[in-house]
């Protein structure tokens, strides 16, 4: 607990780009300030099981242990390169003096030519 005591959460949250790591970090700093667990769901409208993961999380790794993760997923349909394309593609489309008008249909079909 010493290294929670000794941390300025709030301000650390302040200085935070993504939301989740902000909400992560006051969630911690009013667990600091002797906060329930359910106060904490209450203040910050998350679940009970997020708040305890954090604090324990917390316990466990620090601060580093509640960095965002990168995301992982199914790949891209499209190559970077095949994006770019499709985004020269919209341009001139939206830019064109005979149309402008797009539809996902025209998107889908222009794709699946890449």
């Amino acid at each position: 607990m010493n290294s929670l005591n000794n941390t300025d959460l709030k301000k650390l949250a302040s200085q935070q780009k993504t939301i989740q790591i902000k909400v992560h970090l006051l969630a911690l700093a009013h667990f600091k300030d002797s906060l329930s667990r359910a106060q904490i769901v209450k203040a910050l409208k998350v679940s009970r099981n997020s708040v305890n993961k954090w604090v324990k999380t917390f316990f466990e790794k620090g601060l580093e242990g509640l960095e965002e993760k990168p995301c992982t997923g199914r790949p891209a349909y499209i190559t970077e390169g095949q994006r770019k394309q499709l985004n020269e593609f919209i341009k001139k489309k939206v830019e064109s003096p005979s149309g402008g008008r797009l539809v996902g249909s025209d998107i889908h079909d222009y794709i699946v030519k890449l």
